[in-house]
């Protein structure tokens, strides 16, 4: 019974087939009038979907970066010195295997150290222009870095996130309070407040 209903299945999707080639075969404005309307949404969709995929690779890119960086200071504070590579990052299970061997959505890690108390890593995409735009940096002090003409190094700007988390300047507030005399009874205009100047931190 079953081979019979794929048989059957089978003929009936070849007849469907064979009918809608031969339906559109005479009617070629139908044809093209398909085609350009599947370029249109084609052409709509597709940059939208690219954005939004450069723009998912960069955070995960940023958040990696991060977690590198976090990675390497445990392993320092265990060891005594930073990681050689991801990959003893990696094994001492910090770090998960994409990114232990230097790929991950869409972006290739360099990692590098000269000494046991320095590293940087960079984070290029792996296809500029189709799965990341922008080029990032960082190294054991944790501050990343920005580029968008090429890899990114210590000279390239900082992120946006890392500008904006800077802390503003403090100020002090200095308070000078006159105690009121009472001897005479409870007068409100007797006592006096005073705020003196804000002076810079």
């Amino acid at each position: 019974m079953r081979q019979l209903n794929r048989s059957t299945l089978t003929l009936v999707g070849v007849g469907v087939i064979g009918f809608a080639i031969g339906y559109f075969a005479g009617r070629e404005h139908l044809k093209y009038e398909i085609k350009s309307t599947l370029t249109s949404l084609v052409g709509g969709i597709f940059p939208n979907l690219l954005n939004a995929r450069q723009s998912g690779n960069e955070a995960s890119a940023i958040s990696s970066l991060r977690t590198i960086t976090t990675a390497s200071e445990q392993y320092k504070n265990g060891r005594g010195c930073y990681a050689g590579s991801l990959a003893n990052l990696e094994s001492a299970k910090y770090i998960d295997t994409l990114l232990g061997k230097g790929n991950k959505s869409g972006y290739k890690f360099d990692y590098s150290t000269s000494t046991g108390n320095e590293w940087t890593c960079t984070a290029s995409p792996v296809v500029e222009g189709t799965t990341g735009n922008r080029f990032f940096f960082v190294d054991e002090s944790g501050v990343i870095r920005v580029s968008t003409k090429g890899i990114a190094n210590l000279s390239s700007e900082l992120l946006d996130s890392e500008v904006s988390s800077a802390s503003p300047p403090k100020t002090k507030t200095k308070i000078m309070r006159t105690v009121p005399n009472f001897s005479q009874g409870f007068n409100p205009d007797n006592v006096i407040v005073s705020i003196g100047e804000h002076l810079k931190g």
